[in-house]
């Protein structure tokens, strides 16, 4: 399959904002892709404002394939809008070659890339940090990321003591993320909605 026009959605306004392009692109009898990135799918499948619901019917419906990340957003979007075409794409993981050594897990870091939202799993990790913690003393736990969960997040690992071990720098991208990425012993995504 040629990717000549895709459209790159999430949820909310981003995916409505998009919409702008999907109907410009049908005006101009183009091929469609509409990928969705977000592990939200709730969105897509328990919108219940007529409006809203006929907006991304038409816009699922209109398109040649909806790209999804998992098997199971492709299950729920296939559920609700039974006749549209759903192909799986999942996430990419690159993995370059490294130095073999043995580590001795006497130090590690973990990282956490994405929202700082309760979906991602964020609560979590700050959870699992005291686990670890209490085998490998030396552990950093990054999550780099924004959103409506830090304040709450903050208080957590004040609460639990854990500001040398849990550390959020915020958002990262492009090559900072791969430098990350490289220095880190562990990723991970400990996501409800994705995966």
């Amino acid at each position: 399959m040629c990717i000549r026009d895709s459209i790159h959605a999430s949820y909310g306004i981003s995916f409505y904002r998009k919409m702008l392009f999907f109907f410009l692109a049908k005006a101009f009898r183009k091929r469609i892709i509409v990928h969705i990135h977000s592990g939200n799918i709730d969105f897509y499948v328990h919108s219940t404002h007529y409006l809203k619901k006929r907006i991304i019917e038409s816009a699922l419906y209109g398109c040649d394939v909806v790209v999804v990340v998992s098997e199971k957003a492709r299950e729920l979007i296939r559920k609700q809008f039974p006749h549209a075409t759903v192909k799986v794409i999942t996430n990419p993981v690159v993995i370059r070659s490294c130095n073999q050594r043995k580590k001795k897990y006497d130090t590690a870091t973990v990282l956490f890339l994405g929202f700082i939202i309760r979906l991602k799993g964020v609560h979590d990790l700050v959870d699992a940090a005291v686990l670890v913690r209490r085998k490998i003393k030396e552990v950093k736990f990054m999550l780099c990321g924004i959103g409506e969960e830090e304040k709450a997040l903050r208080k957590r690992i004040i609460e639990l003591g854990l500001q040398d071990t849990v550390i959020l720098p915020g958002w990262i991208d492009g090559s900072e993320k791969q430098k990350w990425l490289q220095s880190a012993d562990v990723f991970v995504l400990p996501s409800y909605i994705e995966g």
